[in-house]
């Protein structure tokens, strides 16, 4: 698997949640970031499975997980 900061940002992702009152500004950046990261993995995977030489069939509960997950990022890059 790729190298990926996604698992840093979403702990301080989690770390900001807990914060009682929540700038704007840091809200927007902390949304922005994961957004990016997550586009940044789907692509990463999308180019590994289009490289690879052999067919890969995922199971039916990832392939409808990742169109679900697909659409939102869709919905909130377009929001942001």
């Amino acid at each position: 698997m790729p190298r990926s900061k996604y698992n840093e940002q979403s702990e301080k992702y989690y770390t900001y949640s807990r914060k009682r009152r929540k700038k704007i500004k840091t809200r927007v950046f902390a949304l922005a970031v994961c957004l990016h990261l997550l586009e940044k993995l789907i692509d990463q995977q999308e180019n590994i499975v289009s490289q690879s030489n052999q067919k890969i069939d995922f199971p039916k509960r990832y392939t409808s997980r990742f169109r679900v997950i697909k659409k939102v990022l869709a919905q909130a890059t377009r929001d942001v």
